[in-house]
């Protein structure tokens, strides 16, 4: 309840109760959540000296301007009513102060999409972490970054081999354009003093090449070819299980008139028995037929059929030569912190929806 002539927030109206100004709340405009930003600002800039006063005031202006539009297009305008948030708006501002870099300050209004998007205290914990770091940041450790989160954590959705090393030939061409990459593991020592990821030099450990990891993490991708005889038998036998299994075989775009159960692994098998509710005898057949077809084992023609590929593939290649370079010398686990910087990154510059929202992605990181 307001007296007099207070400033009415927009978005919201008014009544008159017994000479008294009752503000009705509507919920958060563009409008609004500009004066909340602006409000906040005003906090920041006092931190500074009367020299740098007006460079923050641009720069977080800049910065606000950017960050109310994204929400508003995100439909989280709602968001800056939490105190919780504005705290971390006030982070936020202040690092958008130290930097003109108009991609930071995309880069933050990313991470803080993605606290306003999810509830869960991990995704906020990483956020308000990640926030602090961002002008920390060179453009190209944060290339590295990106691409060593995107190769380490990711997968294709398709379960098609060929079209899996397609699909990540092309992201990987849309993640190089931000920045050269970083050269040597001295940028990786710097993530690891941000707190942004684990190294370990000790090569008691260290990371498969970047064909191995490609191929080995979804054998049943590169997995053996069936001749046309033996895939007809196949066929009924799983036709005999349940008569729409019959469908899982499918043409092995590795080797050229074979066939193979089109699965990602081992563990499709329980997945497929479960959404068929397969009874206890048919799903011992169906693991009869996973063993059969060698579903877990990576078949040497289809591994080098794709390391041909891989190396012909530009954007592929170019990533592998970098990755190879360095990963028999350490091996590194990302923290939420450096997920969350990779992951709002990478959705500057791909689509991201297919591989889950940052709770789903930190929920499932290595």
């Amino acid at each position: 309840m307001r007296q007099g002539n207070q400033r009415q927030s927009a978005g919201d109206s008014s009544t008159q109760i017994q000479g008294q100004t009752v503000v009705v709340y509507q919920g958060v405009t563009e409008d609004r959540a500009a004066e909340i930003a602006e409000y906040k600002a005003k906090q920041v800039i006092e931190k500074f000296g009367l020299d740098g006063r007006a460079i923050a005031h641009a720069r977080i202006s800049s910065f606000d301007e950017q960050l109310v539009a994204e929400f508003a297009t995100k439909g989280l305008l709602e968001t800056f009513r939490d105190p919780g948030f504005q705290i971390l708006l006030n982070r936020a501002q202040l690092q958008a102060a130290s930097t003109e870099d108009q991609a930071d300050h995309e880069l933050i209004t990313k991470l803080l999409v993605g606290r306003a998007s999810q509830r869960q205290k991990t995704v906020h914990l990483a956020v308000s972490r990640a926030v602090e770091t961002v002008d920390s940041l060179d453009d190209e450790t944060l290339t590295g970054l990106t691409l060593l989160w995107y190769t380490l954590n990711t997968q294709p959705a398709t379960t098609d081999p060929l079209m899996s090393l397609k699909f990540r030939d092309n992201a990987y061409g849309k993640l190089l354009q931000t920045a050269p990459l970083p050269s040597g593991t001295r940028w990786l020592d710097d993530l690891d003093l941000l707190g942004l990821m684990n190294c370990d030099f000790s090569q008691a450990r260290y990371l498969k090449n970047l064909e191995s990891l490609a191929i080995e993490r979804r054998p049943g991708l590169f997995g053996r070819g069936l001749a046309a005889d033996e895939a007809k038998h196949i066929q009924d036998r799983l036709r005999d299980i349940d008569r729409d299994l019959a469908s899982l075989l499918t043409p092995h775009s590795l080797i050229p008139g074979q066939f193979r159960l089109n699965v990602v692994g081992k563990e499709s098998c329980q997945e497929l028995a479960d959404s068929h509710q397969l009874p206890r005898d048919r799903r011992e057949k169906l693991e009869e037929i996973f063993e059969i077809c060698g579903i877990g084992t990576v078949d040497q023609k289809a591994r080098d059929k794709a390391t041909e590929l891989i190396e012909g593939m530009p954007n592929y290649s170019t990533v592998r030569a970098w990755f190879n370079e360095f990963n028999t010398s350490i091996d590194v686990r990302i923290t939420a912190a450096g997920v969350a910087i990779a992951y709002s990154n990478a959705n500057r510059f791909i689509d991201v929806d297919g591989l889950g929202t940052l709770a789903e992605v930190l929920d499932k990181r290595k």
